[in-house]
């Protein structure tokens, strides 16, 4: 399924995390890794994608 193909919502909240994650990532080893964090995405519902955000935003000090 594409991005696009998605509940607009739910569209924004995965594009969210890939920026969380692309502003994380210290070398393309975390990229990748992330990448596949991304593809599973489409699986979740939207209330696990949020999780996922606000868990990347503690662990990287965007939220305290």
């Amino acid at each position: 399924m594409k991005l696009s193909e998605l509940d607009p919502f739910k569209q924004t909240l995965i594009e969210k995390l890939c920026l969380l994650f692309f502003l994380n990532s210290n070398n393309v080893k975390e990229l990748k890794e992330n990448q596949n964090k991304i593809l599973l995405c489409e699986n979740l519902t939207k209330e696990e994608i949020i999780e996922l955000i606000e868990t990347e935003e503690y662990n990287n000090g965007f939220k305290k």
